[in-house]
Formats: C-alpha cells, structure tokens, sequence
C-alpha cells in the first residue's frame, strides 16, 4: 500500500477534497503517525551485519535510522558488551576485526506522497484515524481531533502493541 492510497482514505474519512496543499498536510500528517506508532506502539526491529569491526560500529553506517538497541551478538551467537555514544556503539572487548549483527528498533523514513508504507494493510485504520486526528489538530479543530484521536487509540489497543524486548 502506498502513501498515497492511505491518504485518500483519510480524505474520505475527514470529507475533504484533496488539494496540494490538503495532500502536502496530510502527507506530512502521515509521516508524524508511522513515526509515533514504530516508535510508541509498534517497533520495527532490524538486524545490520558489520563486517571487520575493530572497536566501534558507528551509527551513520547502519542501513535504518536506530533510536533503540537491543542487542549485539558476534558471528557465533554470543553477546556482546557494548557502551553507546553519541556518535558510535563502542564494543567493550577488543575483537579485532570480527563479524557482529546489531539488532535495533528503528525509525521509518520520512515518506513522499507515492513511496510503499511502513506497516501492512493490517494498519490502515490505525493511520488514517490518526492522521485524520493529527490534520484535525493543526487546523485547530480541536473537537475533531479529540474524536478521530480517541478512535485511533482504541484501534492502537484492539491490534495490540507488540513489547520491545
């Protein structure tokens, strides 16, 4: 499912007609909903292979953008001690150019109007409720947004948070 058809649904849903500008807001109005469902509610694990890791693994070189670690473990399933930075993950031991697989929940890229959606299908009623609720609430229809907010929560609990562990 595309940006795009989620939006349309949201439309329909707020009986709005879809300008630029309602398409622009409503794009953006996504982008802010994926980030906080894989962020609060439905985390997106990924796991990265590094190859010849000295000591550090350095964010910039992760294939997602991470905002949380779960774990380290070397080419023979054991894990790893590690220390954050800000800047780098530095590895406790010194492995001396080993294999390791970071495994982390990560934060989805900012998407355009026709890129592919995070979440599956499964999720459409999730995001449009919530993004009907986030435009509800930058054009200062507070009511609304309480309303469409309110039915996007309940959605979040009947599919039912996955835990980080």
């Amino acid at each position: 499912m595309t940006v795009s058809e989620v939006i349309e649904l949201s439309a329909l849903l707020l009986d709005i007609e879809l300008t630029d500008d309602i398409r622009n807001n409503l794009v953006r109005c996504y982008n802010f909903v994926e980030q906080e469902l894989a962020t609060d509610y439905f985390p997106i694990l990924e796991v990265d292979k590094f190859f010849h890791v000295e000591d550090k693994i350095y964010y910039k070189d992760f294939s997602r953008k991470p905002y949380m670690l779960k774990g380290i473990q070397d080419f023979r399933g054991d894990s790893v001690s590690f220390r954050l930075t800000p800047e780098y993950i530095t590895l406790i031991k010194n492995y001396h150019g080993g294999t390791f697989f970071v495994k982390y929940y990560y934060i989805p890229d900012t998407k355009e109007l026709y890129s592919t959606c995070t979440y599956g299908a499964e999720y459409i009623s999730i995001l449009k409720y919530g993004i009907a609720a986030e435009y509800c609430l930058a054009n200062g229809d507070f009511e609304q947004a309480k309303i469409y907010n309110d039915k996007y929560k309940e959605r979040i609990k009947l599919k039912g948070p996955k835990k980080k562990k």
